[in-house]
């Protein structure tokens, strides 16, 4: 039975004929066309520019085009060529539509190779013109990413960002390949400076970049940047774009915390300094730091410049670098091409994050700051880094807090010079119209102890701490006010650590911090 089913199929079928296939039976009686290479006879060869039908002939020759004769980016670029000087200034009336993916010049009949060439007139003209068919664009992209039909790689560039700036609104993806192309070709013809700028992100401006800078810059063994030394480095400029830079890194995630904005800059410096501790922690160890630890092996990938692109590599580089910034640089040799980077699967940095928690719940631990946070690293050596710098911040944030005493010792022992010719210049044999008139200073011979306060020091210091006349005392005894109370702040300072009295106008008065010390000294004296 399916013997008689094959035999009576077969008498249903003719064989192929010149013009085409006919079914005699289950079928209507049609002619189905058997594809050709032939050109449409419906083509009116007087419309068409005989170098056009010339072009055309040429891309349809098979030798021409097979892929086992020429790669299709140098059969591309050689084509190209053929018709880089020809300009069509017809009115592009009637114009052929053409859609192709990874379109070229052989998948185009005639009058399509026609309007392509008027519609690529009108774009190096750069005429603002309505486009259906962004194939024949892509097509003006592929000859100018060759450097055809430019005086030079500049001009092809800025062809190249006017065509993405005028056209990307009418497709996403064409605008996502005109820049990675624009990319590609500063990278290719080695073009820097002003014509980049939006293409690479900037050493400032790429957070990985401005860390690996940041870390670089520092003093290994005081994590203080050597050009801040005669500044307040507690939180230098430097700090804050790395700060930055971690921000833009770990998706702000410090940016939620109550603790952080707080105590915003105890939190940014504690974060700071942890990264460049921990850099420091990992480098002794003989590993690779912190930057790698966050941001992946840094390495050589393999990569292909102007994907989806004929590309014909014409200028053979063999040692070629072109960098980026300080983290990302491509890398042309005998081999091909290389970017040389951190691997990141990763837009955001999860170990970078871990250490910025880390840090916010160790300050919340020393500073009693509720509510405490769960801790989340698990790397034990690397949170007890962060503790200690966290531990480093607050001592010193303690220690700029507390009242700071400038002394210029080069001028100390002059007055002191200049005070002892005073005194012994003034001294009398008799103290009696002094202890009249203040009867209350007495108790100045009960600091013998006191190196370099004299009784008339003693007597001053006594006065100031009673709230007498300074002034009225220091114009009896015919010495110098300001001299006087010098020479006692400097007796008292290996005491005390700071100073003791202090001017409010022209009247000396007890810093009042250090008044039960001072009014101790004279209490020793007379329980002596």
């Amino acid at each position: 039975m399916l013997v008689e089913k094959n035999i009576d199929i077969e008498k249903n079928i003719e064989k192929n004929t010149e013009t085409g296939i006919r079914f005699v039976s289950g079928y209507s009686d049609e002619v189905l066309p058997v594809w050709s290479w032939k050109q449409d006879d419906s083509l009116q060869p007087s419309e068409i520019n005989e170098r056009v039908t010339s072009f055309y002939h040429s891309v349809r020759d098979a030798s021409a085009y097979d892929p086992g004769f020429l790669p299709d980016g140098m059969l591309f670029y050689k084509q190209a060529c053929m018709m880089a000087d020809y300009d069509d200034d017809d009115e592009p009336g009637g114009d052929e539509r053409f859609e192709r993916y990874y379109p070229r010049y052989r998948d185009m009949t005639e009058r399509q190779l026609q309007s392509y060439f008027r519609l690529r007139t009108r774009l190096r003209r750069r005429e603002h013109i309505s486009v259906s068919c962004l194939s024949y664009v892509y097509l003006y992209c592929y000859e100018l990413i060759a450097c055809v039909g430019v005086p030079d790689a500049e001009s092809g560039l800025k062809e190249l960002k006017w065509l993405r700036d005028e056209f990307s609104s009418l497709n996403e993806e064409f605008g996502r390949n005109l820049t990675g192309w624009c990319r590609d070709f500063c990278i290719y013809y080695d073009i820097h400076g002003e014509e980049t700028r939006g293409l690479f992100p900037d050493a400032g401006d790429d957070p990985v970049a401005v860390l690996e800078r940041y870390v670089a810059s520092r003093d290994d063994r005081t994590g203080v940047s050597e050009e801040d030394d005669e500044k307040d480095v507690r939180y230098s400029e430097k700090d804050a774009e790395a700060f930055r830079a971690i921000s833009e890194v770990t998706g702000e995630c410090l940016s939620r915390s109550s603790y952080y904005r707080e105590n915003q800059t105890l939190v940014e410096r504690t974060v700071t300094r942890a990264y460049m501790e921990t850099d420091r922690f990992l480098k002794e160890r003989g590993k690779k730091g912190v930057q790698e630890l966050c941001f992946g092996t840094r390495g050589s990938f393999t990569c292909r410049l102007f994907r989806s692109a004929p590309f014909y590599d014409r200028l053979k580089r063999e040692d070629y670098i072109y960098e980026v910034n300080p983290v990302c640089r491509y890398r042309c040799s005998k081999t091909g091409w290389a970017r040389e980077t951190y691997y990141r699967s990763e837009q955001t940095s999860s170990e970078l994050k871990a250490i910025c928690q880390e840090a916010d719940r160790v300050l919340r631990d020393l500073t009693g700051y509720l509510p405490a946070l769960k801790k989340k690293i698990s790397n034990e050596s690397i949170a007890q880094v962060i503790r200690c710098a966290a531990e480093t911040v607050l001592r010193e944030e303690r220690e700029a807090a507390r009242p700071k005493l400038t002394l210029d010792m080069s001028i100390l022992s002059g007055i002191r010079k200049d005070a002892d010719q005073v005194r012994d210049s003034l001294i009398v044999e008799e103290d009696t119209a002094l202890q009249d008139v203040y009867p209350e200073t007495e108790p100045a011979a009960a600091l013998p102890e006191i190196q370099g306060l004299d009784d008339i020091s003693a007597a001053l210091l006594r006065i100031v701490l009673d709230g007498g006349d300074a002034a009225a005392f220091s114009a009896e005894r015919k010495i110098s006010l300001a001299v006087t109370i010098d020479r006692i702040n400097e007796a008292l300072y290996d005491m005390l650590g700071d100073t003791a009295l202090e001017f409010e106008g022209d009247t000396p008065v007890v810093v009042e911090d250090y008044r039960r010390e001072l009014e101790a000294l004279f209490t020793e004296g007379d329980n002596k």
